[in-house]
């Protein structure tokens, strides 16, 4: 198992995750990009939402296949 993290905005309520190869929001946690890292997490939550929201930790399948807060 791995832990990787997701970024939620405080204002809309919606993930962060990868769209065309830029970042954007999704309503469904399913949905969510997944971090690595909480540092890259937490600097994802202060530049695309202005650090308001909540970065969750959740726990992983080995290659990252299914996740779970």
């Amino acid at each position: 198992m791995k832990r990787g993290y997701v970024v939620q905005d405080l204002e809309t309520s919606c993930f962060l995750a990868p769209i065309d190869g830029d970042v954007g929001f999704v309503r469904e946690l399913g949905s969510a990009g997944i971090f690595y890292d909480a540092e890259e997490a937490e600097e994802a939550l202060v530049d695309h939402c202005g650090g308001l929201g909540s970065v969750y930790a959740m726990v992983c399948n080995d290659d990252w296949s299914f996740c779970r807060a």
